[in-house]
């Protein structure tokens, strides 16, 4: 789904249905897409988070490590904390 889709799938409040760029025909139709756009970014989270601590493994005591642990947080957080990647 595009970025627009997903606002306006967020702030869904079946009141304003002119401005919104998501067919409410099909509701199961735009779970499911949602869904997947939802995967597709948690696996790119979870292949850049493991691509920067494979970095910060490699040279944690630069302070680019430092910048690569915040990220590394930061994209925890995001995954709820998980960090099975």
């Amino acid at each position: 789904m595009t970025k627009k889709q997903l606002e306006d799938a967020a702030r869904c409040a079946i009141i304003d249905c002119d401005d919104c760029s998501i067919p409410c025909i099909n509701t199961i139709e735009v779970t499911r897409r949602s869904a997947r756009t939802a995967l597709a970014y948690r696996e790119m989270l979870e292949r850049a988070r493991k691509t920067l601590q494979d970095a910060w493994d490699d040279d944690g005591s630069a302070t680019v490590g430092k910048q690569i642990l915040e990220t590394i947080n930061a994209i925890d957080a995001l995954l709820g904390g998980e960090k099975d990647a």
